[in-house]
């Protein structure tokens, strides 16, 4: 019974961040010891940091988009939202990205009400999927500190 419990939480379909943190990190780190063993990559995963440092986890699509004041990063985090969730598949009602953009700021997106409750009920669904495994990188504190919420594009320059 035990045995199953724990390959339930270490497939990957059902890891979950906010549900299995400690679990996630190992998956982690795994990741990257593979990655290392199997020479995929010319960057290195900084073993003798993660043994002196403080490790987190960071979302690489950010999870907080209320704290987006900035409505033009804003309408860029939902579009790369969409593009993360439905990666491959097609969005039943893709007039939604075309409606936020023809929006100029947050007060015009809260006039259209119809609009703002479809967006809504889309974030409540990218929700789930910001914490699996594939949207989630182990970082060093510090770094991830300094990335903070912004955007994916913003993060990969600055990393």
């Amino acid at each position: 019974m035990i045995i199953k419990k724990v390959y339930k939480i270490y497939n990957l379909e059902n890891l979950h961040f906010e549900k299995h943190k400690t679990e996630t990190q190992k998956v982690l780190l795994l990741h990257n010891v593979l990655y290392y063993i199997n020479n995929i990559s010319e960057n290195k995963f900084p073993f003798e940091l993660y043994v002196n440092m403080k490790w987190s986890i960071e979302h690489i699509i950010p999870q907080n988009p209320k704290e987006i004041t900035d409505f033009e990063l804003y309408k860029n985090w939902f579009a790369e939202q969409v593009k993360f969730q439905y990666e491959g598949k097609e969005l039943e009602n893709v007039d939604i990205l075309d409606q936020l953009k023809s929006k100029k700021s947050f007060e015009d997106l809260k006039t259209d009400e119809l609009l703002v409750g479809r967006i809504d009920e889309l974030v409540k669904l990218f929700a789930n999927r910001t914490h699996q495994i594939n949207n989630l990188l182990l970082l060093d504190r510090y770094t991830n500190s300094a990335l903070q919420n912004d955007l994916f594009e913003e993060k990969r320059k600055k990393y």
